[in-house]
């Protein structure tokens, strides 16, 4: 048994290694040597970016929960199945909503009641404050009356008359009058005395009757002096204490009106927050039974528009698990999607060493997995100016740029999520001279080949390369048509170092590094020259030197820094500039106070992405605007190499 396994495992190794030994002597007609060579020829040469992709609708509407929490899906409507608007979808679980709503609804009534009585309350308090109000009023006057009914009602300028008297007045009058009568009774008094004098005199009288006459008099006289001290009393302390009390009733009166006043305000200001306060309460009940109301409709997902039902993904991004029916969902995580199968677009995520030869436009074939014998053509609709978050979070090296293809035909038998390969033709020529990748070496800077010649050993030579694909790399100089290389280096050869030609490469880039670094200490000195000139504003310069808005192209890309200089800028470069912001103020009003200087499209990414977006603005934005500020850093990708011209085999150069 062991024999028989180890002879079904030697079987396959054996049979390859014939067809693999039968390939070399077909090709080299049994000379192995003849295998590592190539024959640089002439001819059509294509370079594409092959990556696996896989298709999506541009438009879908995501159906999401809208229940607060989390929640369990009970019924979930077939994955694949056609739908049209109005048609349920997804049946949540809302029972313990529906306990809450009822609990609600009472307390929504209990809220009521609660306001009505506070507005009754209200209403009696105004009646209370309106009664209240109206004694005070009330007692204000009467006293008043009481105060003038004392003093009386004189005419202006005029002397009381009568009518007009108050009581104080009446009682001075009868204090007085009394006074009088006294005074007339004394005088009657001492006259009759005086006659029954002379008629005692006479015997007319008896003496009884003549005492009798002087103790009238003395009565009299006691008379006059008790109403005297009664008007005396009166004037000095009966009236001006009546009047006084007079005077602080009316006083009390009117302290008692605002006392009054200010505690109906107090009760009824209470009695008003007292009502909005259930008011308030009774509408904040409301709102919650209509958010639960509304939570119990949530239970029921309808479709929105008709579309293909596509369950979503739960989980981390490392474990996805798909929707299903029993599966716990929180507030607003989606559940299915409905792609517009009308729309359908392919998505792929190219290289970062490869994304800068995509461009929008481009020509795409398609190879679709479902449909193996057809080949669909479309192109490039949009790249993304930044790298993939998701593919970065996964592998941190790996920079992945979206990309979308557009169909150009009709696309109705395909379905979202089906997987394809996509080729994006980079570069066609007719004619040029290419060789295997494989056959370019690097010594250095330097890239070489080994070349064939019938007069002697393989010897190095210097190459110019340019854009290459999987398999061949276009020469620019070096080689001619007909010339043999070698797929790989000599044996028993050692690599040329390529000494001199490094050596002198290196100088060149010191002399072009130098003068780049030139180039930008002027262009740096222009821009703060720029930045002053519109820091100190158009009165701050006389008239002729004041320094003209335009563009600042710094090598680095970066805003002019703050300082002295006093470069100005070349009139080319400030009217292309200010065509550039011209036409984006055009395009894009919104941001027109953003378009003011290049300092503010520094500032503002979004608006600079926008700008570079469209084809029209990024073939006038400056070189250093379209790199984003990364200045003249290199980026190479994984599988970059540079000859000693700076370019790369995809042909893009690395130097700016």
């Amino acid at each position: 048994m062991r024999f028989l396994k180890a002879f079904l495992l030697l079987v396959p190794i054996l049979g390859t290694a014939w067809l693999l030994n039968s390939s070399r002597e077909a090709d080299g007609g049994g000379d192995s040597k003849k295998a590592d060579r190539y024959v640089v020829k002439r001819g059509p040469m294509k370079v594409t970016i092959t990556e696996s992709s896989s298709l999506e609708a541009a438009r879908s509407v995501n159906i999401r929960s809208e229940i607060e929490g989390r929640t369990t899906i009970l019924w979930l409507e077939e994955e694949g199945k056609k739908v049209d608007q109005g048609d349920i979808l997804v049946r949540l679980d809302v029972s313990s909503i529906k306990d809450r709503l009822e609990t609600q609804e009472i307390s929504v009534e209990r809220a009521k009641a609660a306001f009505l009585s506070a507005e009754k309350t209200r209403e009696i308090q105004i009646n209370q404050n309106a009664s209240a109000m109206e004694t005070a009023r009330n007692d204000l006057t009467f006293a008043e009356l009481e105060l003038r009914k004392f003093d009386g009602f004189p005419a202006k300028g005029k002397e009381k008359t009568k009518e007009e008297m108050g009581e104080r007045d009446q009682q001075l009058v009868e204090a007085q009058s009394n006074i009088e009568l006294a005074i007339e009774d004394l005088r009657r008094a001492r006259n009759r005395l005086e006659w029954t004098r002379k008629l005692h005199e006479k015997k007319y009288v008896t003496d009884m009757d003549l005492e009798a006459d002087r103790i009238s008099v003395l009565k009299a006289e006691n008379q006059v002096k008790l109403a005297e001290n009664r008007l005396h009393i009166l004037e000095t302390y009966t009236l001006p204490k009546k009047r006084r009390e007079l005077v602080a009733k009316r006083k009390e009166a009117e302290a008692a009106l605002e006392r009054t006043r200010l505690r109906c305000e107090a009760e009824l200001a209470q009695k008003i927050a007292d009502l909005n306060s259930k008011k308030r309460q009774y509408e904040l009940e409301k709102n919650k039974l209509e958010k639960l109301r509304r939570q119990v409709e949530a239970g029921v997902l309808r479709a929105p528009s008709s579309g293909l039902v596509v369950y979503a993904t739960v989980g981390s991004r490392m474990r996805q698990t798909p929707i299903d029916e029993g599966t716990e969902v929180r507030q607003g995580q989606s559940i299915i999607i409905l792609p517009d199968v009308s729309t359908i677009r392919a998505k792929a995520s190219i290289h970062e060493s490869q994304i800068d030869m995509v461009k929008e436009g481009q020509k795409v074939a398609l190879h679709i997995d479902a449909l193996p014998d057809r080949v669909f053509y479309g192109h490039v609709e949009r790249v993304s100016i930044v790298p993939d978050s998701r593919s970065s979070w996964l592998n941190p090296e790996i920079k992945l740029y979206s990309t979308w293809i557009a169909f150009d035909q009709d696309t109705r038998m395909l379905k979202p999520g089906q997987s394809c390969s996509i080729e994006i033709t980079v570069a066609e020529f007719e004619d040029v001279i290419a060789i295997p990748v494989q056959a370019v070496q690097r010594a250095g800077r330097i890239l070489y080949c080994w070349v064939v010649s019938d007069q002697g050993p393989a010897e190095p030579r210097i190459l110019e390369t340019g854009i290459s694909n999987d398999r061949f790399v276009l020469i620019a100089k070096g080689l001619n048509e007909g010339e043999v290389v070698l797929l790989h280096p000599p044996a028993g050869r050692k690599p040329p170092e390529f000494e001199k030609e490094n050596e002198a490469l290196k100088r060149k880039e010191g002399k072009r590094t130098g003068a780049l670094a030139a180039e930008a200490g002027t262009r740096r000195t222009e821009g703060r020259n720029l930045e002053n000139g519109a820091r100190r504003g158009p009165s701050s310069h006389p008239a002729g030197n004041r320094p003209t808005r335009g563009p600042v192209t710094p090598v680095s890309g970066n805003p002019p820094s703050r300082g002295r200089g006093r470069g100005r800028m070349s009139a080319e470069a400030r009217k292309r500039f200010e065509n550039l912001l011209a036409r984006a103020r055009e395009k894009f009003p919104e941001h027109a106070d953003d378009l003011s200087d290049l300092r503010a499209l520094f500032r503002n990414p979004d608006l600079r992405a926008k700008i570079l977006a469209d084809p029209e603005l990024s073939k006038m934005a400056p070189s250093f605007l379209r790199s984003g500020g990364r200045g003249n850093r290199n980026r190479r990708g994984s599988g970059a190499r540079m000859n000693h011209g700076g370019t790369r085999f995809d042909g893009r150069s690395d130097r700016r």
